[in-house]
């Protein structure tokens, strides 16, 4: 989710089996989805991020693409990286707990980045105007060495996702103003055939009329 790092906990139970494709291959691993699940790509840029397909290890390895098996047993922590592409399954019946969270160096590098799924309802999304801000209301109370440079770092991310969300309204306002147009214009199309078809009508009313009256 936002390709934040994430940690999950296996309390009891029956291990977990995690595969995990290594960050270098990440975009390997991406261009390889997008030819091999075309048509879902069209309809949702960030496909991926549906998490309702599985492509086989053995398929990835097979085609250049590095990735890791890890077995996690009950007391144990697997902590997946931020961006990292990974999935597993469960050998049998287990109680876990998994949470995402975000390092400093993911508002700096990955934040701006990062783009979500528009499709699905549940798409996790953050308003990072309000999250940068509260943590920069944070920070200015805190005596941190770093604190300039953060703080410097968060008005940065606010003042980016500001124009973005500025931009996104305006391509949104554009697509509904065309669309409304395309709809005017089939309406106009329609009601000029109406007014056509209905001229016809008359003109063979009126014809078939003096064809009565002359017999």
């Amino acid at each position: 989710d936002l390709d934040l790092y994430s940690i999950n906990y296996l309390h009891y139970g029956a291990p977990k089996f995690w595969y995990s494709v290594d960050l270098d291959s990440s975009s390997d691993f991406e261009e390889f989805a997008k030819k091999s699940f075309p048509d879902r790509f069209e309809k949702c840029s960030e496909y991926l991020r549906h998490k309702n397909t599985l492509i086989h290890p053995v398929v990835l390895r097979n085609n250049g693409i590095k990735i890791r098996k890890v077995v996690q047993k009950q007391g144990e922590f697997i902590i997946p990286r931020a961006t990292a592409y990974h999935a597993g399954f469960n050998s049998g019946f287990n109680i876990a707990e998994a949470v995402n969270f975000a390092l400093f160096n993911w508002i700096e590098d990955i934040a701006p980045k990062v783009k979500f799924c528009n499709w699905v309802k549940d798409s996790v999304k953050i308003n990072m105007s309000a999250f940068c801000q509260n943590l920069v209301n944070k920070l200015e109370k805190k005596k941190l060495p770093t604190k300039n440079r953060m703080i410097k770092t968060l008005q940065k991310v606010i003042e980016d996702d500001i124009k973005n969300k500025e931009l996104f309204q305006k391509k949104l306002s554009y697509l509904h103003e065309k669309k409304l147009k395309a709809l005017e214009s089939r309406r106009n199309t329609i009601n000029r055939k109406k007014r056509k078809r209905s001229s016809e009508e008359t003109i063979e009313a009126t014809s078939r009329h003096k064809r009565m009256r002359a017999d």
